[in-house]
């Protein structure tokens, strides 16, 4: 294998972790989405999108610095909102996984 071949692979890699990255961001602001009407909390996301909570917990923080999503506070629980920002995000992630012919379950 020479050095050019080398070189394609990492950034095949690069691309499959952003890929990857990219849809468990849009899975979490989906979730979020679908049970607005009740309190999501970090662990109910690792839960039912077989994530661990490290990672929810980091693209929690990053989707909250963005202004995507609030945090409020219910008794002891943390409770995550979509930010009108947010619920943008969702309706334009929905458009194009629809023309593209993908759809998050």
């Amino acid at each position: 294998m020479n050095v050019s071949q080398k070189v394609q692979i990492v950034k095949r890699r690069k691309v499959l972790r952003r890929r990857d990255v990219l849809e468990k961001i849009v899975s979490i602001l989906y979730y979020i989405y679908v049970n607005k009407h009740t309190c999501v909390g970090l662990r109910d996301i690792s839960r039912d999108l077989h994530m661990s909570l490290s990672t929810v917990s980091k693209y929690v923080m990053l989707l909250k610095e963005k202004g995507l999503i609030e945090v409020e506070k219910k008794g002891k629980k943390y409770c995550l909102k979509l930010t009108p920002k947010g619920v943008d995000a969702v309706v334009v992630s929905q458009r194009l996984l629809g023309i593209l012919g993908l759809r998050i379950e």
